[in-house]
């Protein structure tokens, strides 16, 4: 090799990589925020997701999903291939001050410490001139804003290429100006080649943020090879099996061939996956994910443990809506509104009343003074409730 090539070899820009393979070429996995320390290597289902970050034509990403499927890595991720291969400013969005400052030394201090390419490009914590701190950080080229949801001065005065924002069903319900997640999109309003993420496990139906704004996208899910009969699906919690109430049955009935998959195949399954889209998005640039524990590697994540899990919580409302949120990684509806249609609702009608029911066994009235009746423009609108067993009204 002559003098001028080597010269120019050590001059050549890093190769550019897609946000898996750069993932799987540099990142390392720290003991502060890692069950298994070592190099990453990127899952099949997490593959889509992440190269969403680095392809031009996406410019917002959304992702419903529950625990234990590798989120905030992505994330992680997503900062350190910014900082190394495509400097940029970056923001990232967390509930409150005090997570966002969590996220910094649990997440992001170990990763840079831990990753090579990434060591030498953070300048250390330096007192005197503050180039380094626990909410920004400073590289070549770039710098990273850890922000509060709940401060509101956290979105002022910057301006950002790259804008993540992490649980956004954790936010608060607005700041004095304004929703949080459009505060943070005006702040890359100048950046034609911005990237935006949301991601979040959600928590009521209608009330979800991250519900929300899934809706809009065109709602990818991971589809997967029955090993029967090859026949493509996304996994869903009603096609999951079991008898007699016993975790160790547990089995995913193929929605096509009806054939009892056991969990020993669910890797060679997600192997064979890809993500589809099964609806048309508001707009092309912004697409949604959809993901949830059932395709997990993570030992916590059999089939035979979720099925326990749900067994432990279906009689208790409020552990079943955390499994709803954190394991199918979708917004929980009340029993009753997600049973009954408005037809059903109106079979259910009663006739009224003349007299007191015999389950009647107490009685409670409500007045409201209300404008519009009467002499003097005022009424008294009167509610009188029949209580039983069971808080059984009439």
């Amino acid at each position: 090799m002559s003098l001028k090539s080597e010269i120019m070899r050590l001059w050549a820009p890093p190769k550019r990589l897609s946000l898996s393979e750069w993932a799987d070429t540099y990142a390392v996995l720290s003991a502060e925020s890692s069950a298994e320390m070592g190099r990453w290597k990127t899952l099949p289902y997490q593959k889509g997701i992440m190269d969403a970050f680095t392809d031009p034509t996406v410019e917002r990403i959304t992702c419903m999903k529950s625990a234990r499927v590798g989120w905030t890595k992505c994330l992680n991720h997503a900062i350190g291939y910014f900082a190394h291969q495509d400097p940029c400013p970056i923001m990232l969005v967390q509930p409150t001050v005090e997570d966002a400052e969590g996220y910094s030394k649990e997440e992001i201090a170990p990763m840079i410490r831990d990753t090579p390419v990434l060591r030498n490009l953070f300048s250390e914590v330096k007192a005197k001139d503050g180039s380094n701190t626990i909410l920004s950080k400073q590289f070549p080229g770039g710098t990273l804003g850890l922000v509060g949801a709940n401060s509101a001065r956290g979105f002022r005065r910057v301006s950002r290429r790259v804008v993540l924002f992490d649980e956004t069903d954790g936010y608060p319900a607005s700041t004095a100006e304004g929703d949080h997640i459009k505060l943070g999109i005006r702040r890359s309003e100048y950046f034609w080649n911005r990237k935006i993420a949301d991601g979040s496990t959600p928590t009521t139906k209608d009330f979800s943020r991250i519900e929300r704004e899934f809706l809009k996208t065109d709602q990818r899910r991971f589809f997967v090879p029955c090993p029967d009969c090859d026949h493509m699906q996304y996994l869903r919690w009603e096609q999951m099996k079991w008898e007699d109430d016993d975790p160790s049955t547990a089995r995913y009935q193929c929605e096509s061939c009806e054939t009892l998959i056991p969990h020993g195949k669910k890797r060679w399954m997600v192997e064979r996956g890809e993500w589809r889209a099964t609806a048309v998005s508001r707009s092309t640039k912004h697409i949604g994910f959809h993901i949830w524990a059932a395709y997990s590697y993570s030992p916590n994540a059999s089939w035979e443990n979720l099925v326990e899990e749900f067994i432990e919580c279906r009689d208790n409302p409020e552990a079943l809506k955390t499994f709803v949120n954190t394991v199918l990684g979708l917004p929980y509806e009340d029993d009753y509104a997600s049973k009954v249609s408005a037809d059903g609702l109106l079979g259910r009608k009663e006739p009224y009343l003349d007299e007191l029911d015999d389950g009647v066994v107490l009685l409670t009235a409500g007045v409201d003074v209300q404008g519009g009746g009467g002499a003097t423009g005022e009424r008294l609108a009167i509610s009188v409730w029949g209580w039983g067993a069971g808080e059984e009204a009439w």
